[in-house]
This record gives structure tokens, sequence and C-alpha cells, in this order.
């Protein structure tokens, strides 16, 4: 073989190794890109996942703070404190009401208690039948208050409070003051323990008790989510939600006289500083902080801070 001849053979192999590796990098561009689109997919994917598990369908929007309310009180988050000292008395008083009426506000409001997760979407089934055909009227932001001063019940320091129906409901304030005064005054309610004293006034009050249409409701509730459903109390206002006091809930399995002195009692004691508690055993009176409202659970009904008394 000739020397040209075996530069050939050598040159032949080498050409082939430089070939094999040309079509090989050829390919790693491509590869790249597939590695790069697959990694691009996962990440869509985990993002999409973790979006649906913290925003998904049915999830409520996020608190906002620098809510707008005015005069009622928010039941939902618990936060807000007010000191107060009340006495109790126990003699009935009549009220009348008043031709003056208050205007919503946009005033900022401190909010107490946790905020409920969501409202119930089932028809409520009243127990009292006569309340069958309640339907909350629109809402006026406009309230009646009753003029008339109570009695002061009870032997602590005094705590005053004021009562308002909102003009469009159809509930009389005088007969809204008298339960109200009613549950308060009792024994068996927060000034049964001689701690405090409360008395109804018609102006200064330390405390404010409305009884609102559902709107007005989560109005002055804000930025508590009261969902049209629940009341609530926010600073120095106690809200009673209408319908609720119309229908108390499917989840009350006792009158509605004893509703109303629950959800009385229940706000009261968040403007009193107290937060919520749950069902001590199976079979034992519910708390009168327990959010009765939602759920009995095990525990049995119960309108009273002292019900033995």
């Amino acid at each position: 073989m000739t020397a040209r001849g075996r530069r050939d053979s050598v040159a032949t192999p080498t050409r082939q190794k430089r070939s094999k590796r040309n079509r090989l990098a050829a390919f790693v561009p491509l590869g790249i890109l597939v590695v790069a689109w697959l990694a691009a997919a996962c990440t869509s994917s985990i993002a999409a996942d973790r979006a649906t598990g913290e925003q998904g369908a049915g999830a409520e929007p996020a608190l906002t703070s620098g809510s707008t309310t005015t005069f009622e009180l928010p039941t939902t988050s618990t936060t807000s404190t007010t000191s107060t000292t009340s006495t109790t008395s126990t003699t009935s008083t009549t009220s009348t009401t008043s031709t003056t009426s208050t205007t919503l506000g946009s005033a900022s409001r401190p909010f107490y208690r946790s905020p409920p997760l969501t409202a119930p979407g089932t028809t409520l089934t009243p127990v009292n039948p006569t309340v069958l055909a309640f339907v909350a009227p629109a809402s006026s932001g406009q309230f009646v208050t009753a003029t008339s001063e109570g009695q002061v019940a009870g032997r602590g320091p005094l705590q005053t409070y004021r009562v308002e129906v909102e003009t469009t409901l159809d509930f009389d304030v005088a007969e809204f003051a008298e339960i109200v005064d009613r549950t308060l005054r009792s024994p068996r309610s927060w000034i049964g323990d001689g701690s405090i004293s409360l008395q109804r006034v018609a102006s200064g009050a330390n405390l404010r008790i409305v009884l609102a249409t559902p709107d007005t409701t989560d109005r002055l509730c804000a930025p508590l989510r009261t969902n049209n459903y629940f009341s609530c109390r926010s600073g120095d206002d106690v809200v009673i939600n209408a319908s609720r006091w119309a229908n108390a809930t499917t989840a009350w399995q006792s009158s509605i006289d004893d509703y109303r002195a629950y959800v009385i009692n229940h706000e009261v004691g968040h403007f009193l500083g107290y937060g919520h508690v749950g069902c001590p055993k199976a079979g034992a009176l519910a708390p009168v902080m327990m959010q009765q409202t939602k759920s009995i659970g095990a525990c049995s009904p119960n309108s009273w801070v002292y019900p033995g008394r």
C-alpha cells in the first residue's frame, strides 16, 4: 500500500467519528427545547393546582381593610374591644318611637368576631309558623329610635344601651326594645353575676342595639362577611339581622323567642369582651357564646349566660 493509501485508510475512521459527533450535536438543541417545554408545562400545572386550592370555586373573597360601616356592629371578625362595665336592673319599661332617624355614614369600625365561613344556602324552615311569610324588605339605612328610658338592672358599673329599628322593617321599635329589655334585665343574662348593670336610654348610650335588614347588616358589619344571613357586633354597635330575628335558623331546635334571647345575649357578650366557645360535652346546654346560629353540635340549645338562675 502506498503512503497515500495508508493516510486515507487512517483518515476514514476519523472522518466517520467526526460525522457521528456532528449528527449527535444536531439533536442537542432539539433535546434542550423538549426539556424546557416539559419544565414549563409542569410549572403551569402546579400553579393551576395551587390557584384552585386557595381561591377555587366557592371560596370567599379575602377580607379587606378599611370597610365602611355605620353604627351597627360586626360579629364576624374577632377584633375590636370595647371596655364595658355594666349593672343591671330588673324593671320593665315601655318605649315610644321617635320620628328622628339616623342615616348610614362611612366611618370605619373595628370588628370583633372571627368571620363565619359561609352562610347556609338552603331555605330556612322557621321554628315559628307565624313568620313563614317574612320577606326581607329593601334597605333604607335609616333607623327609628326607642325614646323612653328604662330602669337600671344589676349591681355593677353601669353600661347604657340604645335600641333602634331600620325604617323599612315591619317590626315595631317599642316591641323590639321591650324584648331587648326583658332579655338583658333577666338574672339569667349578663347582669346575673353582679359585675355589671344595664340601662336603656334614648341617647348618649355606650352601646347601640339595632335591628336591620340583611343588606344593611352586611354594610354595617363589613369587613366581616355576614352574607345577608348572620348578625354581628362591631365596636359599640350590635346589629341583629332581621331575617334571623324573624325565622331563627334550621340549626335552632327551640322557640323563636328563645332564639331572640340567644342572639341578643350572644352579641352583647361580644361587646362585653367575650369570645366564641365550643360545646363542652354531649348533652350539655350550649354556652351562650357558642355559635348556635351555625350549629348546636352535640349540645342542647340555650339562650342564657346563667341558665340556672
